[in-house]
Order: C-alpha cells, then sequence, then structure tokens
C-alpha cells in the first residue's frame, strides 16, 4: 500500500519550486486545450482536475469559462494552486482529497473529470485503484466524461534494464543553481520508484542534496481499461501516443464516459 503520508510530505516540500522543475508554460497551455476539445465535445461545463498539483490546467479551465475546481493530496501543492488562481483574477477552487476520498470531500458532481500527470500512477495496489475509480465515477454526472493521461514512464525502464537516468532542470533560486535530476528504478514487480535527486549550491561553493522518491505503478492504462468499466462507467477509450510538446515525449489517455 502506498503511504499517503509520504507522498504528501514530498509534494508538501516539493510545491513551492515544482514549477521550475517544468520549465515549459506552453506543454500545460496545450494540453489543457486538448482536454477542453474533448470536453466541448461532451457539453462539460464544469470541471474538477484530480491531483491537481499546482493548479495550472484547472486556472486554464477557470480562465477560458469552465466552472474549475481542483483538488490534491498535498496542501504545499494546493498552496501553490490558491496563489495562481488569486494572481489571475479567476475564480478556481481547491480542496485538499486523496483521490480515494475525493467523493467524500467533494460537495457537488461534475461533467468532466481531468487527472493528469503521475496522479492515479501513485496507486499501487489494486484496492486502492479500485477505490479511487470508485470515487471519480461517484463525483461524475451522468454524461460526463473522465479523462486520464498515463504518462508511459514504465516504458522507460524494464525489469532487464532496471534503470533510467533522466533530463537535468536548472533552476536558479535566490541567485543560486539548484539541478534536478530525475531516476526510474523498476522494482522487478508491477511497480516504479520515481526518484528526483535535488541538487543545490551552498553558500561555501559546495553542494548540497537531497533525493525525493515515491512508487508507481507501471502498466496503468491497461488497468484502467480493465477497471473502469467494473466500476460503471459506459464506454473506455485509449488514445495512445498523443503528443503536446515534443521534448517532452508522448503520453497516454484513457477516456472514460458516465
Amino acid at each position: 500500500m502506498v503511504d499517503d503520508e509520504h507522498v504528501k510530505v514530498v509534494y508538501d516540500q516539493w510545491g513551492p519550486e515544482y514549477d521550475g522543475y517544468f520549465v515549459r508554460e506552453e506543454k500545460f497551455r496545450r494540453e489543457a486545450s486538448y482536454y477542453t476539445d474533448i470536453f466541448s465535445r461532451h457539453g462539460v461545463r464544469s470541471v474538477h482536475d484530480c491531483a491537481c498539483g499546482t493548479g495550472r490546467h484547472t486556472a486554464y479551465f477557470a480562465e477560458w469559462g469552465y466552472d474549475a475546481e481542483g483538488s490534491d493530496l498535498s496542501e504545499g501543492m494546493l498552496e501553490q494552486a490558491r496563489a495562481r488562481a488569486r494572481e489571475k483574477g479567476l475564480d478556481a477552487r481547491f480542496f485538499q482529497a486523496d483521490l480515494q476520498d475525493l467523493a467524500d470531500r467533494a460537495e457537488r458532481t461534475y461533467d468532466g473529470i481531468l487527472c493528469a500527470g503521475l496522479g492515479i500512477a501513485h496507486l499501487t495496489e489494486e484496492e486502492e485503484l479500485r477505490r479511487a475509480l470508485q470515487s471519480i465515477y461517484r463525483v461524475t454526472n451522468p454524461g460526463g466524461v473522465a479523462i486520464f493521461e498515463n504518462p508511459p514512464v514504465d516504458q522507460l525502464v524494464t525489469e532487464d534494464d532496471r534503470l533510467s537516468l533522466g533530463p537535468l532542470r536548472v533552476m536558479q533560486e535566490e541567485e543560486r543553481d539548484t539541478l534536478n535530476f530525475r531516476i526510474i528504478n523498476h522494482n522487478g514487480d508491477h511497480t516504479l520508484t520515481y526518484m528526483v535527486l535535488v541538487l543545490r549550491e551552498g553558500d561555501d561553493g559546495g553542494w548540497d542534496y537531497e533525493v525525493r522518491s515515491f512508487p508507481l505503478r507501471a502498466g496503468i492504462t491497461s488497468d484502467l481499461q480493465r477497471l473502469l468499466p467494473e466500476v460503471g462507467f459506459s464506454s473506455v477509450q485509449v488514445r495512445e501516443s498523443v503528443e503536446f510538446v515534443t521534448e517532452y515525449g508522448k503520453t497516454d489517455l484513457t477516456l472514460a464516459l458516465k
């Protein structure tokens, strides 16, 4: 079972610098535009952004006229999301919720649901994933659509070639460099360990470091295809190898209709 408290602490600590790790705002704009095209085809007016992180997608939805809300496990990430909405003068609302208890925390239901990034992949155990999908089903209006982005991180590493070293991100913090390096390890079962090695330039010219890590579920696309109909969704479609911005690679999308 995933240690929710550990994941929460990782993202709470990551919140203030998370947006610097993903340096291309255009990536999120293109993603949000793609999602709203799907929403428009299904008559979506209200959207809930699950595991919304710092609220980039949520902000675009609100800016483009949707009744938009977001939720996340991490209050540290939600602080950034609320600040973004305030700065832009947007009526986007946020509340703290784990995917598994979303239906208990939400005060309403929605026409459209988005679960982008690695959100759903944090649920490494079958029963956790099933409970989350049941919760998402409960907050989806009849005729509504749920979109799951499934970045194929498991394709970067296999049981034979168990370690993947990813791109380096360079940030500036108080005129000092901070380097972020992604490492993915295959655990030899249905899980991966996703790690970010953070190197910070110190006052003495040396470097301090920390490692942020959490487990992820491999093969999430096929699991969603199997489980979404079981929890009640009437139709499930997969769009493979969708490319938003070339340098970020391709991703899979799963669409579930209620």
